[in-house]
Order: structure tokens, then C-alpha cells, then sequence
């Protein structure tokens, strides 16, 4: 049967489903959430699953020798056999990875009878292509293991039908480093749900000395430039760091120390969804200056939340901040520029209150509605083109 002659199924393919740590985490649950409202039927494909999952939900079985380094590959191909399995008995009309690219090499190089599509929600790999480069980063070892990552994702989505990607920055950089035409690469953007995240729609809101650094891999969210940049500041204030492993936080506080960093540190580790708004709330000032990012969910949160926000000047983070007109954007790896922008913060009151309410009326073009929109319109996009290419070949 045609897809025309029967309800569409799409095969969702996500390494993180049940539990959320990361944008694309945050993205396959919105679908989950909001399913009903497709004109098409998602089947999910995870690990990330109880095995006891319903007919919609296959749980991807790996050993644990499947999850270490070097049994990835072999991690890949059971994620492949594990939508192919029931593709057999009920066919998909797509398959969309949600993922790292590399997640769906052999289904990329493979040639079936329904196209593939392969998310990338960062470009770590890219910037390690010559790990020299990322070094400062990364460190030397991740940077090395980024850098064969780059060849396994330029496999890929080479392979693939269409590439998603979630910044026009990002399309740029996924063109040019891995020669793919544009007209091949889709944008679709993370969400934030605004309506959860929103405490305070307008009225002043003085800042108090409480900053957030919410950012699971610290290093790269550049908490050692923040830590820098406080540890001889002109105003009191307390760090609440958010996001690493529980088992980080020793590191973090020699790190503090090693920053010269003398206030309070709150340590939280990782945050449920759920108590996600409420820790925005709690704060008066988002800080991540990282050194990459494609796009950063964290900011859309601390716009939507009312929370004055600051990032740094790369990769998609301009676009999210409205060019800085809905926060602040420094330098990465100038402690120095970020001091005085804090420090800004809190002399010009009636400007922060400006890109404050600008902020909130700006995050709402990354709604979840729009984003929903925008995935299902992809959706029939793929699949028409490709039943088109079928024809005529």
C-alpha cells in the first residue's frame, strides 16, 4: 500500500526518551506529548525505554559492551535492525533519527524502500575535525574521539535523504564542512514551552544576586570564564550550577578554587523537567558563556522564563538572543568582558528591564506549536519527495 491509502507511520529513532538531559531529549518528549494532534502515527525507537514498552514504543536492547567507545558501531546497527524488524511487518513511510547523526549510519547507507532522516543538534563533531583545534574545548582525548565521530557523521548524512538541522548557523556549517548541498538540509529549531516557563509576563523586576549556570557539560559552557569573571566582582553574588552529573561536583568546586572563586556555589546536579521553571524562577540572571553552541536551548528557557540572560557571541546563540537585543552576548574565553557585563547588569536597571520584556515576546517565534507545525509540514515533505524520486528513477 501507498502511504496515500493508509494513515502515515514515521519510525522515531532517540537514544533519550524516557529520561531528559539534553535539546534533543527535551524535542522527542514535545512530540510524545503532543502526538495526537499529527495527522500521522510516531512509533518510538529508544534504550531509553522500559521493556515492557507499548506497541508504539520498541525498546532498543544493548549490552553493555554495546555501550562503551568501541562497540558504538555495533550500537548503530542494532538500532538499525530494531525499526527495520517491525518495518518488515508494518511498513514506515519514514525513519527520523533523532540523535547524533552517526546513531543511523547503516541506515543512511542502506537503500530502502522508505527514506531516512537524520537530525544534528550540534557541531562538536565538526569543530574537532582536527582535534588541535578543539582542544581548548574539548581536552585532548575528547577531541580525538570527536574528530573520528566527524568521518562517521560525514558517512551519514551524506547517506541520508534529508538532513534536519536546528539553526540556519548550523545548516551553514554542516554545508560547508561536509559538502551537502543546502537544498538538502532542513532547519528546524528546538522549542521552549512558553507557557510553562513564563512566571512573569511584565512589571519590573529588580536583580538579585543569584546567577544560574544551567549546562551539563560545564567545560564547554564555559563555567571556568564565569568562576573567573566573579572571583573579584564589584557586587555580592551566588552561583547555582545546574546540569553535571552528580559525580562532578567535587571537580566543579576545585575548579571554583582554582577560578580564585570565594562566594557561595550551589551545587543542584541534574534538574527533573518538572522543576525546571521553578529553578529559572528562583534566579534573576541566566549565565552560560559557552564556547559552542549551535543553537542553546537554555537561552530560549531563560528568555521564556523572564530571566535576564547572557551567552556568549558564537554559533547560534546571537540568533536566540535577538542579536543581543533580547540579553547580553561577551566574548567566549574573556572572563574580563563578562565581568563588566555583569557588572552592567546591575547599574543600568531600566535597560535590563528592556531586553528583559523584549525576550519574552521574541522566544515565542520557538514556540512548541510552531514547532510542531514545522515538524509535521518536514514529515509530508520528505515523504512526498521522496515517492517523487522513486517515480522517476
Amino acid at each position: 500500500m501507498t502511504s496515500g491509502q493508509r494513515r502515515i507511520r514515521v519510525a522515531l529513532v532517540s537514544s533519550q526518551l524516557a529520561h531528559v538531559n539534553s535539546g534533543p531529549g527535551t524535542f522527542v518528549n514535545y512530540l510524545r506529548q503532543n502526538e495526537n494532534a499529527f495527522s500521522f502515527d510516531l512509533v518510538y525507537f529508544s534504550e531509553d525505554l522500559p521493556k515492557s514498552a507499548g506497541v508504539r514504543e520498541h525498546q532498543v536492547q544493548l549490552s553493555k559492551w554495546d555501550r562503551r567507545r568501541w562497540g558504538q558501531p555495533l550500537r548503530y546497527l542494532k538500532y538499525h535492525r530494531s525499526w527495520s524488524r517491525v518495518h518488515r511487518q508494518a511498513p514506515f513511510d519514514l525513519v527520523w533519527y533523532n540523535d547524533a547523526p552517526h546513531l543511523g549510519l547503516f541506515s543512511a547507507l542502506g537503500r530502502y524502500d522508505v527514506p531516512v532522516a537524520l537530525m544534528i543538534n550540534d557541531y562538536n563533531n565538526i569543530i574537532s575535525k582536527v582535534p588541535l583545534v578543539s582542544r581548548h574545548v574539548f581536552g585532548w582525548k575528547r577531541s580525538l574521539i570527536k574528530s573520528a565521530l566527524f568521518w562517521l557523521e560525514r558517512i551519514a548524512l551524506r547517506g541520508s535523504d534529508m538532513v534536519i538541522a536546528n539553526s540556519s548557523f548550523l545548516k551553514q556549517e554542516v554545508s560547508r564542512a561536509h559538502g551537502i548541498e543546502e537544498n538538502k538540509i532542513l532547519i528546524l529549531p528546538k522549542a521552549v514551552d512558553t507557557r510553562v516557563f513564563r512566571n512573569i509576563e511584565s512589571g519590573h523586576r529588580s536583580l538579585s544576586p543569584r546567577i544560574l549556570f544551567f549546562k551539563s557539560d560545564f567545560r564547554r559552557g564555559g563555567l571556568a570564564d564565569l568562576l573567573a569573571a566573579l572571583s573579584d566582582f564589584s557586587h555580592p553574588v551566588e552561583i547555582t550550577v545546574a546540569g553535571p552529573h552528580e559525580s562532578r561536583e567535587h571537580e566543579i568546586r576545585r575548579l571554583a578554587a582554582q577560578c580564585r572563586y570565594k562566594g557561595i556555589l550551589h551545587f543542584v546536579g541534574r534538574v527533573p523537567r518538572e522543576e525546571v521553571p521553578a529553578l529559572y524562577a528562583q534566579h534573576s540572571i541566566l549565565c552560560v558563556p559557552s564556547l559552542a553552541e549551535a543553537l542553546g536551548v537554555v537561552f530560549l528557557e531563560g528568555l521564556a522564563s523572564g530571566t535576564v540572560t547572557v551567552g556568549t557571541n558564537v554559533g547560534g546563540i546571537p540568533h536566540v538572543l535577538d542579536g543581543g537585543r533580547a540579553g547580553w552576548l561577551v566574548e567566549p574565553r574573556n572572563a574580563a568582558h563578562l565581568r563588566s557585563t555583569l557588572s552592567y547588569l546591575f547599574e543600568h536597571p531600566a535597560e535590563v528591564e528592556r531586553k528583559r520584556l523584549h525576550g519574552l515576546h521574541y522566544v515565542e517565534q520557538f514556540s512548541v506549536d510552531k514547532m510542531l507545525s514545522r515538524f509535521e509540514e518536514f514529515v509530508e515533505r520528505i515523504i512526498r519527495d521522496f515517492e517523487v524520486r522513486r517515480e522517476t528513477s
